[in-house]
């Protein structure tokens, strides 16, 4: 039982950096759809909008597929979840919340889907009427 609450311990604040990761990358994602929606919305397209606000977006754009590639390369990361989850499982048996079941469960799906994070910033983006045109106009900036 000794190993297991090592790796517990040892292991525990990196998986919580992890969850904090897939929960900035989710947030972030929805905030910079809010932007191309409220680009995209017709009115906005006939005012100015300045050439620095354009950059930050597609920065954030490139930030998104960075994020996305660091994620890819990193296998040992999916290594260290799944014995963290085993160790947890065996220290906490019985008394599983059901809020932490599915956010590990989202967790490890992050981590396993290469190109998560892109996927699901493509899927949110192709809600919003005219995301092409308003993308391709940041990524002009940059």
């Amino acid at each position: 039982m000794e190993i297991y609450q090592k790796t517990v311990s040892i292991l525990g604040p990196e998986v919580n950096k992890a969850k904090e990761m897939m929960r900035f990358v989710f947030s972030a994602s929805t905030r910079f759809c809010d932007e191309v929606r409220t680009l995209a919305h017709p009115e906005k397209r006939k005012d100015f909008i300045s050439e620095t606000y354009l950059l930050t977006l597609a920065k954030l754009i490139n930030m998104f597929a960075t994020l996305d590639a660091l994620k890819n390369m990193k296998a040992c990361v999916n290594n260290d979840l799944a014995c963290y989850k085993r160790a947890e499982g065996i220290l906490n048996r019985g008394n599983v919340d059901a809020f932490s079941l599915q956010e590990s469960q989202n967790l490890s799906i992050f981590f396993a889907t290469n190109n998560s994070v892109t996927s699901h910033l493509k899927k949110q983006l192709e809600e919003v009427c005219m995301y092409i045109q308003t993308v391709y106009t940041c990524t002009l900036v940059f």
